[in-house]
């Protein structure tokens, strides 16, 4: 197996469902807990992961999709604890539109005890006509030996 083969050094986890809002109404400013992820159900744990947040928006001129995400770890899987935060953007430019892209952020995976999850809030800027739609993966690597 070639060691360029990025498939063969990462997975793929869900980290969040599929999402939608609507400025000042359903889905806005409103917390989205992930999926609970058990590290231990991986074949390898990883030491470092990256959180990919691809999205959709349809914004007015000069408004904004901000979303603020929390990354959480349990021994449980019942009793969180908080390890970071992060705040991110996409805003419209002078005739606003529609637009995408990903939300990509470093998670301390490394120092997480066995089971892990994402919060996302969105927050749309405007009232009543901006949308956003989203998604989330979480992509673990670094395992502590190469694939057979």
């Amino acid at each position: 197996m070639e060691q360029t083969d990025i498939l063969a050094y990462t997975k793929a986890v869900r980290a969040l469902p599929n999402g939608t809002a609507t400025a000042a109404g359903a889905g806005d400013n409103t917390e989205v807990d992930g999926p609970t992820i058990d590290r231990r159900a991986l074949s390898d744990r990883g030491h470092t992961a990256m959180l990919l947040v691809p999205y959709t928006t349809a914004l007015a001129s000069g408004q904004s999709l901000s979303a603020s995400l929390q990354f959480q770890d349990s021994a449980d899987g019942s009793n969180w604890d908080d390890l970071e935060a992060a705040q991110v953007q996409s805003q419209a430019g002078g005739g606003g539109g529609t637009f995408t892209g990903v939300f990509a952020y470093r998670l301390p995976i490394r120092r997480a005890r066995r089971y892990i999850r994402v919060q996302f809030t969105p927050n749309l800027s405007a009232s009543g006509t901006d949308t956003a739609a989203w998604s989330g993966v979480v992509v673990i690597a670094g395992q502590q030996q190469l694939p057979a």
